[in-house]
């Protein structure tokens, strides 16, 4: 029996580190990671507008890594925030560009669904356009948060539409991690996502399955 070989790429260093960008120069974590082929040329020009269309590094495609960032210190907030980032990737893990301002930020009303902040992000693309679940952290008057699965539209994986949190039973306790299926199953939509409770062990925690 062959036996599989796992190696570490980049000489085994991070591809993505914090910077001195003031959201980010904490930790940089938690990330997405979405392939475009050369036929994703729209999307690729829109995420890369420096780079000429026909240029060599982009002939095998691009990888769009949305990550979470948090700052050593978040001024006027009682919480430290998250943001979501994007740097763009060769296939082979070689950067290309990364943008140096988050792609989507926590809410500006204090009270709002995800003023807390954007936390890990997870995209999948249905009927052409990509939708990504990510957790908002909202203020709570008793448990100082709430986490809560929300989510997030966008035709070139720059601009989101907000589409707040995701309706229904999902919710009604802590949740994070949610995923959608690339694809419909029986004309219904799936969605791994972990929810959380106070007083479980972390050792309990378990990926449930929601439609």
């Amino acid at each position: 029996m062959n036996r599989l070989i796992v190696e570490r790429l980049n000489q085994g260093e991070p591809i993505l580190a914090p910077t001195d960008n003031w959201w980010e120069n904490g930790v940089t974590f938690n990330a997405a990671a979405v392939y475009l082929s050369p036929e994703d040329s729209r999307v690729i020009r829109a995420l890369l507008p420096m780079f000429a269309p026909d240029d060599a590094a982009l002939v095998r495609g691009v990888v769009a890594v949305h990550y979470r960032a948090r700052p050593e210190m978040d001024p006027g907030s009682a919480f430290t925030r998250s943001f979501i980032g994007l740097a763009l990737f060769t296939p082979e893990l070689k950067l290309l560009y990364r943008y140096q301002e988050p792609v989507l930020f926590p809410s500006a009303d204090a009270q709002g669904y995800d003023a807390l902040g954007v936390e890990d992000p997870r995209i999948t693309r249905l009927d052409g356009r990509f939708y990504m679940v990510y957790c908002g952290v909202q203020p709570d008057a008793e448990k100082v948060y709430r986490a809560v699965l929300c989510l997030a539209v966008s035709d070139d994986l720059l601009a989101w539409e907000k589409l707040g949190p995701l309706p229904g039973e999902i919710n009604t306790s802590n949740n994070k991690d949610g995923v959608l299926f690339p694809q419909q199953i029986s004309g219904k939509y799936y969605l791994l996502h972990r929810p959380y409770w106070e007083g479980v062990a972390p050792s309990e925690y378990a990926i449930r399955l929601a439609q």
